[in-house]
Protein backbone atom coordinates (compact mmCIF):
# COMPACT_ATOMS: atom_id res chain seq x y z
CA UNK A 1 0.00 0.00 0.00
CA UNK A 2 1.07 3.09 -0.59
CA UNK A 3 0.40 6.52 0.87
CA UNK A 4 0.34 9.81 0.25
CA UNK A 5 -0.94 13.31 -0.21
CA UNK A 6 -0.80 14.54 -3.07
CA UNK A 7 -1.18 18.38 -4.24
CA UNK A 8 -1.73 19.35 -7.76
CA UNK A 9 0.51 22.62 -6.90
CA UNK A 10 3.86 20.23 -6.55
CA UNK A 11 3.47 19.37 -10.21
CA UNK A 12 2.84 22.51 -12.00
CA UNK A 13 2.61 26.55 -10.47
CA UNK A 14 -0.41 27.28 -8.90
CA UNK A 15 -2.09 29.78 -11.46
CA UNK A 16 -2.27 26.68 -14.08
CA UNK A 17 -3.34 24.50 -11.81
CA UNK A 18 -6.17 26.61 -10.94
CA UNK A 19 -7.02 27.06 -13.84
CA UNK A 20 -6.67 23.34 -14.89
CA UNK A 21 -8.89 22.43 -12.10
CA UNK A 22 -11.40 25.17 -13.18
CA UNK A 23 -11.50 24.12 -16.65
CA UNK A 24 -11.84 20.72 -16.00
CA UNK A 25 -14.60 20.75 -13.12
CA UNK A 26 -18.16 21.50 -12.77
CA UNK A 27 -18.40 25.65 -12.06
CA UNK A 28 -20.86 27.18 -9.37
CA UNK A 29 -20.08 30.42 -7.85
CA UNK A 30 -16.85 30.39 -5.16
CA UNK A 31 -15.41 27.21 -7.45
CA UNK A 32 -12.39 29.20 -8.70
CA UNK A 33 -11.59 30.79 -5.83
CA UNK A 34 -11.69 27.22 -3.94
CA UNK A 35 -9.45 26.14 -6.58
CA UNK A 36 -7.02 28.85 -6.83
CA UNK A 37 -6.42 28.78 -2.60
CA UNK A 38 -5.90 25.29 -3.25
CA UNK A 39 -3.63 25.55 -5.46
CA UNK A 40 -1.92 28.20 -3.96
CA UNK A 41 -1.50 26.20 -0.46
CA UNK A 42 -0.36 23.19 -2.14
CA UNK A 43 -3.38 21.22 -1.45
CA UNK A 44 -6.38 19.56 -3.95
CA UNK A 45 -9.57 19.96 -3.28
CA UNK A 46 -11.42 16.57 -3.07
CA UNK A 47 -12.85 16.80 -6.48
CA UNK A 48 -9.40 17.25 -7.86
CA UNK A 49 -8.13 14.31 -5.89
CA UNK A 50 -11.17 12.47 -6.67
CA UNK A 51 -10.75 13.27 -10.70
CA UNK A 52 -6.94 11.62 -9.89
CA UNK A 53 -7.94 8.93 -8.40
CA UNK A 54 -10.48 7.94 -11.00
CA UNK A 55 -7.33 8.65 -13.59
CA UNK A 56 -5.46 6.70 -11.67
CA UNK A 57 -7.96 3.60 -11.71
CA UNK A 58 -7.50 3.29 -7.74
CA UNK A 59 -9.63 0.74 -5.98
CA UNK A 60 -10.43 3.74 -2.91
CA UNK A 61 -9.68 6.93 -2.34
CA UNK A 62 -9.18 7.99 1.44
CA UNK A 63 -9.02 11.71 1.87
CA UNK A 64 -7.07 13.22 4.59
CA UNK A 65 -5.72 16.60 6.12
CA UNK A 66 -8.94 18.43 5.62
CA UNK A 67 -9.47 22.26 5.91
CA UNK A 68 -11.58 22.57 9.34
CA UNK A 69 -13.90 24.76 6.86
CA UNK A 70 -15.13 21.72 5.92
CA UNK A 71 -17.27 18.67 7.63
CA UNK A 72 -15.71 15.73 6.80
CA UNK A 73 -19.44 14.67 5.14
CA UNK A 74 -19.20 17.64 2.63
CA UNK A 75 -14.99 17.03 1.88
CA UNK A 76 -16.38 13.11 1.26
CA UNK A 77 -19.40 14.27 -1.02
CA UNK A 78 -17.60 16.52 -3.03
CA UNK A 79 -15.04 13.68 -3.77
CA UNK A 80 -17.86 10.77 -4.14
CA UNK A 81 -19.51 13.04 -6.88
CA UNK A 82 -16.76 12.56 -9.51
CA UNK A 83 -15.07 8.84 -8.10
CA UNK A 84 -17.95 6.73 -5.72
CA UNK A 85 -14.92 5.10 -3.28
CA UNK A 86 -14.52 7.66 -1.71
CA UNK A 87 -14.03 7.63 2.43
CA UNK A 88 -13.02 10.07 4.61
CA UNK A 89 -11.20 8.29 7.69
CA UNK A 90 -11.32 9.57 11.08
CA UNK A 91 -8.75 9.77 13.79
CA UNK A 92 -8.01 5.84 14.90
CA UNK A 93 -9.95 4.41 11.36
CA UNK A 94 -8.10 1.57 9.63
CA UNK A 95 -7.88 1.59 5.70
CA UNK A 96 -7.44 -2.43 5.22
CA UNK A 97 -5.74 -3.52 1.80
CA UNK A 98 -5.75 -7.09 1.63
CA UNK A 99 -4.01 -8.89 -1.36
CA UNK A 100 -5.78 -8.03 -5.16
CA UNK A 101 -7.19 -11.71 -4.50
CA UNK A 102 -8.70 -11.23 -1.41
CA UNK A 103 -10.98 -7.98 -2.27
CA UNK A 104 -11.07 -4.45 -2.46
CA UNK A 105 -9.37 -1.93 0.00
CA UNK A 106 -11.94 -0.45 2.78
CA UNK A 107 -12.32 1.76 5.77
CA UNK A 108 -13.01 -0.19 8.74
CA UNK A 109 -14.05 2.75 11.69
CA UNK A 110 -12.02 2.79 14.67
CA UNK A 111 -15.38 2.09 17.04
CA UNK A 112 -15.84 -1.18 14.78
CA UNK A 113 -12.56 -2.31 14.77
CA UNK A 114 -12.20 -1.96 18.62
CA UNK A 115 -15.45 -4.27 18.52
CA UNK A 116 -14.11 -6.73 16.30
CA UNK A 117 -10.39 -7.05 18.25
CA UNK A 118 -12.50 -7.22 21.58
CA UNK A 119 -14.48 -10.40 19.97
CA UNK A 120 -11.25 -11.97 18.82
CA UNK A 121 -9.83 -11.59 22.19
CA UNK A 122 -12.29 -12.80 23.74
CA UNK A 123 -12.59 -15.98 21.81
Amino acid sequence: MFSAQIGLGKFADAQQTAQLAAKNLPRNPGTAVLFERAAATGHSTAAQAARLAAEAQVTLLALTHLSTRYTGRQVRDEGTAVFERTVVPRDFDIIEVPLAERGAPRLVRADRAAVQTATVEGA
